[in-house]
């Protein structure tokens, strides 16, 4: 609370900084919401992989329903990305991204080609929305 009184003036900082931390966390968890919704839109429905450099298409749609946002109000930062579904294919979803290796359903090492889905979102946030996303968080 900022209070004036003549020649003197008072500042609650414990207030103001309660106030900015929680501007962040709404601004952070407004990235995060865009960023899983264009990613999300991003992969289309489609039997067979997708070229090589887009976005993956989506056999059954399990990629797409588990794509998440979380705020981490100890790092004020927000994590945005697939859920981890099994250990079987915990590098499933690093491997679309970037390319490398995972395992198959049949537990098969296989080679995968980078189909980028989650990096292309963020961009897009970052050139159309970032300014707008922590507008009007601050009281």
């Amino acid at each position: 609370m900022i209070s004036v009184r003549i020649g003197q003036v008072e500042i609650d900082e414990d207030l103001i900084q309660k106030e900015l931390d929680e501007a962040k966390s709404i601004g952070a968890r407004r990235v995060g919401f865009q960023t899983r919704e264009i990613a999300m839109n991003s992969i289309k429905d489609g039997a067979g992989p997708s070229p090589v450099g887009s976005p993956p298409n989506s056999h059954v749609g399990t990629l797409k329903r588990f794509i998440g946002y979380e705020y981490d109000k100890s790092k004020s930062s927000v994590v945005v990305g697939p859920r981890l579904l099994t250990r079987r294919s915990k590098d499933a979803a690093e491997a679309t991204e970037k390319g490398g290796q995972s395992q198959d359903v049949k537990g098969k090492v296989v080679r995968v080609l980078a189909r980028p889905f989650m990096s292309p979102a963020f961009q897009a946030v970052q050139q159309q929305s970032l300014p707008a996303a922590f507008t009007d968080t601050f009281r």
